[in-house]
C-alpha cells in the first residue's frame, strides 16, 4: 500500500510518519514537504512542494499508486485557506488523477484531519471569533457529502482529536481532552489502512482507543 502525508513536519503529521514507516502493510509513504526532512528510510519518498493551490502533473505522476492520503496541513490557528481552498484542490486532483489508478480499484481514502470544536452545523449561531470552526466544519461535510456522491470510489475519514501532545510532554487538561501525537498518527494511518466499507468520523477518546491498540500491535520505530 502506498500513502501520502502532508505536514508530517508537524507535531499531527509526524505522529502519522513514523507510525506509517513502522507499518507492515504500507510499501511506500510520499510526504509533500516545502522542506526536505532531517531523516531517510527506505520506505519514504519526499515530494517538495511549495504551492499547495495546484498539482502539477509531474507530481500527480509521482504520487500514481497512492490509495490514500492523511491530511495534516496547516496549524488550527493557521489561515483559512489551508483548512478550506488548499484540501478542496488536493481532493479533487486526487480523485480524479490518483484513484482511478488504484490497484484492485478500491476507494480512495482521504482522512482529514480536523479538531475537537469544530463545528459542522452551518446554522448554528456562533460568535464572530469562534466563525472559523464552522468554515472547517463546512468543509467537513463537503467531504462527507463527496464520499455519498462518489460511492465505491471515494472514502471520507474525518479525525478530531483535542490537544495533541509532542512525544514526552505531558498537559494539565482533563485526560479526555488530549491525545499523545504517536497515538494519534497511529490511529490515521490505520483509518487510512482499514478495509471499512464507508467512512467516518472519530472524536477525541475514540482516536486514542484506536492509536493505542494500533501501537500495541505495531510499536513505531
Amino acid at each position: 500500500m502506498k500513502v501520502l502525508i502532508t505536514g508530517a513536519t508537524g507535531t499531527v503529521g509526524g505522529g502519522a510518519l513514523k507510525f506509517a514507516l513502522s507499518h507492515p502493510a504500507i510499501t511506500t509513504v510520499y510526504v509533500l514537504s516545502r522542506r526536505e526532512l532531517a531523516f531517510t528510510h527506505p520506505k519514504l519518498k519526499v515530494l517538495l512542494k511549495t504551492d499547495y493551490k495546484t498539482y502539477t502533473p509531474t507530481e500527480l505522476e509521482q504520487l500514481q499508486g497512492v490509495s490514500a492520503c492523511i491530511w495534516a496541513l496547516g496549524a488550527p490557528t493557521g489561515g483559512m485557506d489551508i483548512h478550506t481552498l488548499v484540501p478542496r484542490v488536493a481532493r479533487d486532483a486526487f480523485f480524479e488523477h490518483l484513484a482511478p489508478a488504484i490497484p484492485g480499484g478500491g476507494p480512495f481514502t482521504f482522512v482529514l484531519t480536523s479538531g475537537l470544536l469544530v463545528v459542522r452545523d452551518q446554522e448554528r449561531w456562533l460568535p464572530g471569533f469562534l466563525k472559523p470552526l464552522q468554515i472547517r466544519g463546512k468543509v467537513e461535510g463537503e467531504f462527507a457529502e463527496f464520499e455519498k456522491q462518489h460511492e465505491g470510489k471515494w472514502r471520507t475519514m474525518v479525525a478530531r482529536p483535542a490537544s495533541v501532545l509532542k512525544e514526552g510532554t505531558t498537559s494539565m487538561l482533563p485526560y479526555r481532552f488530549q491525545i499523545d501525537s504517536l497515538a494519534l498518527g497511529a490511529a490515521l494511518v490505520t483509518l487510512a489502512s482499514s478495509e471499512d466499507s464507508k467512512g467516518r468520523t472519530l472524536e477525541n477518546l475514540e482516536l486514542r482507543e484506536v492509536g493505542q491498540k494500533a501501537l500495541a500491535a505495531t510499536p513505531a520505530k
